[in-house]
């Protein structure tokens, strides 16, 4: 347990400390992804952000079966990523995801999904 503990902090020391050394937005994103994916399943997987003024979601990074799909957008919705968005609170699923979600109110993706969201909105990236 104490090396897996000690690996989960290396893997996050990797991601913060490129945060801080880039300004390239797309070096940042495959690097977190890459990171990420020695720490969970990323096969299938995204990064997105709310635009509160356009009130759309933007897929800066999205992953589908393993192939890494083009940026899009698209009107938000009701939805896991949106709910964590707006409500600014951690949301913690272990193992009754159609329940868990039902609870939120929220519409119901793919449970195939490993949920990582943070909870920013576009203005503040």
């Amino acid at each position: 347990m104490y090396e897996f503990d000690l690996h989960e902090l290396r893997l996050l020391n990797e991601i913060c400390r490129v945060l801080s050394a880039t300004l390239d937005k797309e070096a940042l994103l495959r690097k977190i992804w890459e990171q990420l994916g020695r720490l969970i399943d990323v096969k299938n997987f995204y990064l997105t952000s709310l635009h509160s003024t356009s009130d759309k979601m933007l897929f800066d990074l999205e992953v589908i079966d393993g192939v890494r799909m083009p940026k899009r957008t698209r009107p938000s919705g009701n939805d896991l990523s949106e709910y964590i968005i707006r409500t600014r609170q951690p949301v913690l699923i272990r193992d009754n995801y159609v329940g868990d979600v039902e609870k939120l109110g929220v519409h119901r993706a793919s449970p195939s999904y490993e949920w990582l969201l943070l909870r920013r909105s576009a203005t503040e990236l």
